[in-house]
């Protein structure tokens, strides 16, 4: 059942007095967002499909990171090892980057969600790659926060690697050097050792099927670099 815009103001309300026992930055994080978000009227929040989404993740993945910080050392590893690979490395690692760091594009992506020009990540490829990816014994995760701030449309590890960065392009391949700066650029901002950046052709065919398997080798490789990497049909 999603929630109301009242229910996710009412939600950022309580993390914020949560989260005051915990980690100051995470309040100023959530109250930021938290205010935006009661200018609006209650309609417009919820006429905005992934704004909501995007705020229904964020509390569901602040509540869990509290719950996890409240625990003992021992207990706080204990639950880590139970958690799929890349939920993981984005509790442990990127969600905790996004609350103390500062977010270079947040300004960005809050008009994009308020005014409905972020449609999203291309959804269906992007859940065709993560089938493949899992399909083939590999782990999987997309967060907002990853795609919105962090250049990041999959975070994905295979079986003997560690999890990677993936953002996925169809921009001709010349046009990708700018983007492939500024992708790098976002990285380093937020700690992440290890990423791919690929560009392909989407009439390529079984394409989801050869950009899982790029994102699996690469994943299973065990340099801590980033990497460029571009599909085609040559």
């Amino acid at each position: 059942m999603h929630k109301s815009a009242e229910q996710v103001n009412s939600d950022l309300k309580r993390l914020i007095e949560e989260a005051k026992l915990v980690n100051p930055n995470l309040v100023k994080r959530l109250q930021y967002i938290q205010s935006w978000v009661s200018k609006k009227k209650p309609g417009l929040i919820k006429s905005k499909k992934h704004l909501m989404q995007f705020l229904e993740e964020l509390i569901t993945f602040t509540d869990n990171w509290l719950k996890i910080q409240y625990l003992p050392a021992e207990d706080r590893e204990l639950v880590f090892a139970t958690l799929p690979q890349c939920e993981r490395y984005w509790y442990e690692h990127l969600f905790p980057e996004w609350i103390n760091e500062r977010d270079p594009k947040i300004e960005i992506w809050k008009q994009k969600l308020l005014d409905g020009s972020f449609a999203g990540s291309d959804a269906p490829r992007i859940s065709g790659i993560r089938q493949q990816i899992e399909k083939r014994g590999g782990d999987s995760f997309s967060p907002y926060i990853a795609d919105l701030s962090m250049a990041t449309d999959i975070i994905a590890v295979g079986s003997r690697g560690k999890p990677l960065c993936v953002q996925i392009t169809t921009l001709r391949r010349e046009l990708t050097d700018n983007k492939q700066d500024k992708w790098l650029k976002t990285l380093k901002h937020w700690k992440i050792e290890k990423g791919l950046f690929m560009n392909f052709i989407p009439t390529l065919s079984n394409v989801n099927f050869k950009i899982a398997y790029c994102i699996l080798e690469h994943s299973d490789l065990n340099q801590d670099s980033c990497y460029c990497l571009a599909i085609d049909t040559n």
